[in-house]
């Protein structure tokens, strides 16, 4: 069955590089394409209170799909052998995009919009969706990637949802030729003193690093044998999870993250760190649910 990929367009850059982005990952998996738009009256600025202007809510309305027909237009000769559609969605953004997912495999959104995709990444919209899409969920970054971005990077926890990312990952990696660098970042077990953090008395710290190099090794197994194709570089970082990836992305073409946690450590696929990932990685970031991977 052929694939879905539905990207969020309200008319700025951000939103523009997204579509871009949603194009490229269609080619390559050779899927359909929806670009949606939302249309909602609260954002438009326009009557007094709950009175609109019937007149000029028409016409802003019409305006929307005629900008958005140009720009379906646009993506179909530009990619002739897509099939590529295009819809106009009353309602808000975060309600109509998390419904959407439910018959989708991927959803795009950009980084900074102007309208019913605004304030993402580092906004409530694309939080609020990447907590509650049913698909996987990429966020965009309004900046065009630089000519050295290569390689794929992926948080890796040992948990079942940090499995389905690290499938999504060698997936993306193996379609792009890149190389996949898998991060397991970890606080645990540390207490504090009163000169800092430390391993409680008895912890051997390389003995620690060295099991957590295992589980990372493990992790990996099964997937590396599936897509022998993709080289692969493992990380092991005693350090906060968010500056663990957000550093080992920088000139990656996608960072993938699961959307919860998992086990007594301090989790790198915890929300609050790919909340944090979101608002400061420069590099799209794919946001993998345990049922979506």
């Amino acid at each position: 069955m052929t694939s879905t990929v539905v990207v969020g367009h309200d008319g700025s850059t951000g939103s523009d590089m997204a579509l871009g982005w949603a194009l490229d990952l269609a080619e390559r998996r050779r899927a359909r394409v929806r670009i949606v738009r939302a249309f909602e009256r609260s954002m438009l600025g326009i009557g007094l209170g709950n009175a609109y202007v019937v007149e000029d809510l028409t016409a802003m309305r019409s305006g929307a799909e005629a900008e958005l027909t140009v720009l379906r237009d646009n993506a179909r000769a530009a990619h002739p052998g897509l099939e590529i559609d295009a819809e106009l969605v009353d309602g808000d953004a975060e309600h109509a995009l998390v419904q959407i997912s439910g018959r989708t495999d991927t959803l795009v959104l950009g980084s900074h919009g102007a309208g019913g995709f605004s304030t993402l990444v580092a906004g409530s919209t694309t939080m609020y969706v990447a907590t509650h899409a049913d698909c996987v969920v990429v966020a965009v970054p309004s900046t065009a990637p630089t000519s050295e971005a290569r390689g794929v990077v992926v948080g890796v926890d040992g948990s079942a949802v940090s499995d389905a990312a690290i499938g999504y990952a060698f997936r993306h990696a193996s379609e792009l030729g890149d190389p996949l660098t898998a991060v397991h970042a970890w606080f645990e077990p540390l207490t504090s003193t009163v000169v800092g953090s430390a391993l409680p008395v008895g912890t051997d710290p390389v003995g620690f690093t060295r099991d957590q190099q295992i589980l990372l090794a493990e992790s990996l197994a099964g997937w590396s044998e599936k897509y022998p194709d993709v080289e692969v570089h493992r990380r092991v970082v005693h350090g906060h999870p968010v500056r663990a990836l957000v550093e080992s992305a920088a000139r990656s073409r996608l960072l993938v993250v699961g959307c919860r946690g998992h086990g007594t450590m301090r989790s790198i696929l915890l929300g609050s760190v790919s909340h944090g990932v979101l608002h400061l990685a420069t590099s799209p970031v794919a946001v993998v649910r345990e049922h979506t991977g």
